[in-house]
């Protein structure tokens, strides 16, 4: 005996189409997508850009009024003004007998009462004790008439100098510096 059977494709249940399936991994991925690049562009939107200027550092052995002080001179050649709160120095200097290196950091607005180092501007830090603050030093470290010289510091040694722009944390100058 033969049994038939009977097929009733009525009693089929249908499923969603496999395009409709598609569409809707399509909408859930767009709208991920959208959050996160919302919260993205948030993040990035909050960063300072950094000022477009020309800064250039110089360290000279004969400054100050009496001629006798170790003075740095750090001078905008050109482009934005920079306000002096903005500006951190970070100086490195190792003397030439090998002992070790010194570091100093400091906001530029410790040594001036210019509110910004505007272009064609220079500001100094004017005569040894504002050079040794920068250095991370004492006053008494830099010599006057090379009576004292603790960390050997004279005409030709190399001061490492990086300024940076405190909002963007981009570095404006980075160099090696001769004293002259």
């Amino acid at each position: 005996m033969k049994i038939i059977e009977k097929h009733n494709l009525e009693s089929k249940e249908s499923a969603v189409s496999p395009v409709i399936g598609v569409m809707l991994m399509l909408v859930v991925t767009i709208i991920i997508a959208s959050v996160v690049s919302v919260f993205a562009g948030n993040v990035f939107e909050n960063t300072e850009s950094v000022p477009s200027a020309a800064v250039d550092v110089t360290a000279i052995s004969n400054g100050g009024d009496d001629r006798d002080q170790f003075v740095v001179l750090i001078e905008n050649l050109g482009g934005a003004s920079i306000p002096v709160s903005d500006i951190r120095i970070y100086a490195y200097f190792s003397p030439s007998d090998g002992s070790s290196m010194t570091r100093g950091t400091t906001l530029l607005s410790a040594y001036t009462n210019e509110t910004a180092l505007n272009p064609g501007g220079v500001i100094t830090t004017t005569d040894n004790a504002g050079t040794a603050a920068l250095l991370g030093w004492k006053a008494t470290d830099l010599p006057v008439d090379n009576s004292k010289n603790t960390y050997g510091i004279k005409r030709y040694s190399v001061i490492e100098i990086e300024i940076v722009h405190i909002p963007s944390a981009k570095t404006l100058y980075s160099g090696q510096v001769v004293v002259q």
